[in-house]
């Protein structure tokens, strides 16, 4: 039974992080992010998004590590 609530609130998060990216109040990122941290990667929904933030994680912090090199 909690396993259903965890979903929905996780979905429903989601959703409304979706909501956030067009809507300027709703803060998109944040929302997206912890629907995916509710929902698991063991989730349909989860598991490409999970991927793709991974990806641009990994992305950025090479943008990053580059940006220091640079003004070294």
């Amino acid at each position: 039974m909690a396993a259903k609530f965890r979903e929905a609130g996780g979905v429903a998060l989601v959703l409304v992080g979706l909501a956030g990216l067009v809507l300027p109040v709703i803060p998109g990122i944040a929302l997206i992010a912890a629907g995916v941290a509710v929902l698991g990667a063991d989730h349909a929904l989860v598991r490409p998004l999970r991927s793709w933030l991974v990806t641009r994680r990994l992305r950025n912090e090479g943008w990053r590590k580059a940006a220091k090199r640079n003004e070294e």
